[in-house]
């Protein structure tokens, strides 16, 4: 309805073009302190996205290392382009080393740590199976490894992959400053960081039995830096907004569209987005009907061309335009039982309706927020 009633019959394309010029208002304010932690690397790269692992100890005898959860070791997978991690052992060490073919195959790559659930160390070869993975986890959540990053240069073609260099982990340190700043100073009644309980639903939202036990552990603490500070430039938008204009049918439109924008990003910037191989792409946590444990997980560089902040306000602002384009007619919404439609014979050229889903969607706890 409010597409409807705003972008068409009142605003036309205008509603379309305010998002776009506040959703770049927001992108250079927040850009201006986000960037330090996104460094580049030492060839001048920008990086887009970064590649994690979740740790679990090996339960072998006398081994006891920290394996990286992957499952696969791909990075990208396209008929002529082939790059992946493998996986080098270093027993004199005892630890687990990485480095990155390009132009890669089966045989070179090899088979990640983790299948259903279980947990094979590459130093040793035990396995450990998913019970006692599931009890370590629930235990102690696990931490996580910084295995890979992926970046991109102006005028080079493709993404350069490459393993962390010493600013990368700089970068995370410094956001972990940042974070418990923005915590020392915040004063409002909620919590910064969202810190509601997770609900269990089986396999719907099973991260609960992985020791993630609240809304906040599903983000790295450089999401949570990024994502406050990006809602902070946000609100420093509305107020503008709301200063110029005098119009507050077209502020509310801007305002809700703008968080429509900042749910979507937040969808792209947590950990339990996994990196599509065959399009150099992380996904969205909602890429399914589930908040499934993702083990390996892809951070991406919230201002990212391709899954980034202005590429969702585009997205927003070209729908906006597309759905003006559309003769909308009025409606008559009515609830009833599929099998006593309140309808003559011939009236409507289609019926459907919605399946029972039964508890395989869990939509109270994701409509009512006083659910856990």
């Amino acid at each position: 309805m409010l597409f409807r009633s705003v972008s068409q019959s009142r605003y036309g394309s205008r509603l379309a073009d305010e998002v776009r010029k506040y959703g770049k208002q927001i992108e250079d304010d927040a850009k201006k302190e986000l960037d330090k932690l996104y460094p580049k690397d030492s060839e001048g790269y920008s990086p887009v996205a970064y590649f994690w692992a979740r740790l679990i100890k090996c339960e072998g005898p006398k081994c006891g290392v920290d394996v990286p959860v992957m499952r696969s070791l791909w990075l990208a997978k396209k008929p002529k382009r082939k790059i992946a991690l493998k996986i080098n052992p270093n027993k004199t060490k005892k630890q687990i080393e990485f480095e990155i073919i390009y132009d890669a195959n089966e045989s070179h790559v090899g088979k990640g740590t983790s299948k259903r659930s279980s947990v094979t160390c590459p130093l040793c070869g035990y396995t450990t199976p998913r019970p006692n993975v599931e009890a370590q986890a629930n235990k102690n959540r696990p931490k996580e490894r910084l295995i890979a990053v992926a970046s991109v240069k102006s005028g080079v073609k493709g993404k350069k992959y490459r393993l962390p260099e010493t600013k990368d982990f700089e970068a995370i340190l410094e956001a972990n400053r940042i974070l418990a700043e923005h915590q020392k100073r915040h004063d409002h009644k909620d919590s910064l960081i969202p810190n509601e309980e997770l609900p269990y639903l089986r396999s719907i939202f099973n991260v609960h039995v992985y020791g993630y036990r609240d809304w906040g552990s599903l983000f790295t603490e450089r999401q949570k830096v990024s994502i406050v500070t990006m809602l902070n430039s946000v609100e420093r938008a509305n107020r503008r907004l709301s200063e110029s204009c005098d119009d507050p049918e077209l502020v509310r439109a801007v305002k809700t569209l703008l968080a429509f924008c900042s749910d979507r990003i937040i969808a792209n910037c947590n950990s339990l987005c996994w990196w599509v191989v065959s399009w150099e792409v992380a996904s969205s946590a909602f890429a399914r009907q589930a908040l499934g444990m993702v083990w390996d997980f892809a951070e991406i560089y919230p201002f990212a061309d391709e899954e980034g902040w202005s590429k969702v306000c585009e997205w927003v602002s070209n729908t906006l335009e597309e759905f003006g384009r559309i003769p909308f007619q009025g409606g008559t919404v009515a609830q009833c039982s599929a099998d006593k439609i309140p309808l003559p014979a011939d009236s409507a050229s289609l019926a459907f309706t919605d399946p029972p889903y039964y508890d395989a969607v869990p939509y109270a706890d994701l409509s009512n927020p006083l659910l856990s």
